[in-house]
């Protein structure tokens, strides 16, 4: 594979950031943690729950609304950012910046969260693994998280739950708004920004662009990021409307391997793109969607095989993965009847799949490439019934054909009672949910004839409650949820089989207090079990104590301080032993807490600056065993709004 010119590309992101002058980053907002809603404001609505929009306060606790203030506030740069002050929220980083990052919401595993743009499935690539690492949240106007089953609104990797990332849209209002951003810092990192919205009564346009590079700390250990994102709508009738998103990612990541195994060649390179043009309907009782998505993701890797002993030669394997995939989706949704929502939704989805290489581990061997076409046909409907002004009920179930795979029938009911009196509100949810294979296992199983790979599947129960205090400026909710999953795919050799059970558990803690008008206060807990059925072990990078604190000050309108933190404990991993047998070794991991600085000051009405130290205290610890991550950092930057 012929690398990218390192010096070009990095002389045009010099220019990139050095032509945005010093702008700056944070128009003065409050703080992310209050999101309680000031007297007469509505709040805000959500879709990720049932795929129509409900109001954050008549949602479960296990449900997170990101706003783009909240971003700003945090200076979230990736999604990875975002998720990882979520309560239930694993992430695992495999070193530095742009390094593989694994999400295993509430302990389920890497392939078990659906990724979606407006509603549209990003591409998961040949392994279902999302790029988190490359996700940049350019053009967002919200991140919205539901941890635990979504099968039935939303399909295949349902069983940890699912991330919906809305883009800004101002259709209806008269906008013309923009802002240039630049930033510095730490191991020669340089970051430019770009967003503008236009809008009239009838139309609108979003764009958001980043460009980030950096150096880290490891050698053959750099990153550098583009990021596009953009959206156009345009109302053709009082009840039509025509809506166009595209979105576009190219990254390249050195890969250093293990700090036992440093190695100073091995790079990778990924790109990704999605176009869909779509339309939405809405006339009285009846509203609509259908839209048309196109996606590829690409990955190609360069790395050096270790050849032990003949015939295992070393030398250098160069791979490529591909998958181009497109989806038709349609959703109706009915209002007719007194307190009562009615939805139902057709998808078709079809994958193409292609690797250039299965043996790419032993040059011996003649390069054996894999091309497959997967496709699945699913519809789904959901009730959603106001009995009384307390009592809320949801209804659904869903069904799935692929062409390779096994059918999957899924439900879900979930019951909403409030107090309001008391403002406390009770949640109660039964569902099953699945994950079907990814274009990996079927490529390599080594007996394809043999038993058939199905879907993976389970069932979770979840009880939570939100209380509000203090006059609506204190927020505590409470989850205990539970997850049995079966039918894991596990491999005896080079066969796959639906063989492997796990169960994870535990309670999710949050709680959100403005104790002054000047002061929020944010703390999570999560206590997890996730248990290998089978071993009976803990399965593997799952701690089982998460903590994240947050504290913010503003002493003027126009300056903030923030302080966060976030704190991993009872960890086990695992690392290949020497050869020739290789077995992995399970080991304890260190616990560790790290704390980042927040500051922003805004300057004047269209100037901001912002400052940031992550790991404050350089905290030594590795999220993934054997890959280092970064020791105390800085940067800063500024914001033009025009």
């Amino acid at each position: 594979m012929k690398r990218p010119n390192t010096n070009s590309y990095r002389h045009a992101l010099s220019s990139l950031v050095a032509s945005f002058t010093l702008a700056a980053p944070l128009v003065a907002q409050s703080n992310a943690s209050n999101e309680v809603m000031m007297a007469g404001e509505l709040a805000p609505t959500v879709v990720v729950v049932t795929r129509t929009p409900v109001a954050i306060d008549e949602v479960s606790p296990s449900v997170a609304y990101i706003s783009s203030d909240e971003m700003e506030v945090y200076q979230d740069r990736r999604l990875v950012d975002v998720l990882k002050r979520q309560p239930g929220v694993v992430l695992n980083t495999s070193g530095a910046s742009g390094s593989l990052t694994s999400l295993f919401l509430r302990g389920t595993n890497s392939d078990h969260t659906g990724f979606f743009l407006d509603g549209r499935r990003l591409n998961s690539g040949f392994g279902n693994q999302y790029n988190l690492e490359f996700l940049a949240l350019d053009n967002l106007a919200s991140a919205q998280v539901l941890r635990g089953a979504s099968s039935v609104n939303y399909g295949s990797s349902g069983i940890g739950g699912v991330v919906n990332l809305e883009t800004r849209s101002d259709l209806g209002a008269s906008v013309s708004d923009a802002f240039i951003e630049a930033e510095i810092g730490s191991n020669e990192s340089r970051r430019g920004a770009f967003s503008a919205s236009f809008a009239e009564d009838s139309w609108a346009f979003s764009i958001g662009a980043s460009a980030f590079s950096t150096d880290n700390e490891r050698p053959n250990d750099e990153f550098e990021g583009l990021s596009l994102n953009t959206r156009f709508d345009y109302q053709l009738t009082d009840t039509l409307t025509f809506e166009l998103l595209g979105t576009v990612t190219d990254a390249e990541k050195e890969l250093p391997d293990e700090r036992a195994r440093q190695n100073f060649t091995d790079v990778g390179d990924t790109e990704s793109w999605l176009i869909s043009p779509g339309l939405r309907y809405e006339n009285g009782d009846w509203s609509g969607q259908f839209f048309y998505s196109r996606s590829q993701l690409t990955t190609k890797t360069k790395t050096f095989e270790y050849g032990f002993s003949a015939p295992f030669p070393s030398g250098f394997a160069q791979v490529k993965n591909d998958v181009k995939s497109d989806e038709l989706y349609l959703q109706i949704n009915y209002a007719g009847i007194e307190d009562v929502l009615f939805s139902t939704g057709v998808v078709y989805r079809k994958d193409e799949a292609y690797n250039s290489n299965l043996d790419s581990y032993d040059l011996s061997l003649p390069a054996r490439s894999f091309n497959g076409s997967f496709e699945q046909l699913g519809a789904w409907s959901q009730v959603q019934w106001q009995l009384t002004e307390a009592f809320g009920l949801r209804l659904g179930g869903r069904y799935d054909a692929y062409s390779d795979f096994d059918e999957s029938w899924n439900g879900s009911a979930e019951v909403i009672y409030e107090l309001a009196d008391q403002g406390l509100t009770l949640f109660a949810k039964l569902a099953s949910s699945y994950a079907a294979p990814s274009a990996g296992d079927v490529a390599f199983d080594g007996d394809p004839s043999g038993t058939p790979l199905g879907p993976e599947e389970s069932v979770s129960y979840e009880f939570g409650l939100k209380q509000v205090l203090l006059d609506d400026s204190l927020q505590i909710a409470v989850v205990a949820f539970r997850n049995e999953i079966e039918d894991l795919i596990g491999y005896a050799g080079l066969d796959a089989f639906n063989v492997n059970e796990a169960t994870t558990e535990g309670i999710e803690l949050s709680i959100d207090y403005a104790a002054t008008d000047k002061i929020d206060l944010g703390l999570a807990y999560t206590y997890l079990t996730a248990t290998d059925d089978e071993n009976g072990v803990h399965l593997l990078r799952r701690p089982r104590h998460m903590l994240q604190a947050s504290a913010f000050y503003r002493p003027t309108e126009s300056l903030q301080f923030g302080i966060t933190g976030t704190g991993y404990a009872g960890r086990e991993d695992a690392s290949f032993g020497p050869p020739p047998d290789f077995d992995r070794i399970r080991a304890d991991q260190e616990d560790y807490f790290v704390v980042e600085l927040l500051i922003d000051w805004q300057a004047t009405e269209q100037l901001s600056f912002f400052a940031r130290a992550e790991n404050l205290f350089d905290e030594k610890y590795e999220s993934v065993l054997g890959y280092p991550a970064l020791g105390r950092t800085g940067s800063i930057g500024a914001r033009w709004t025009f």
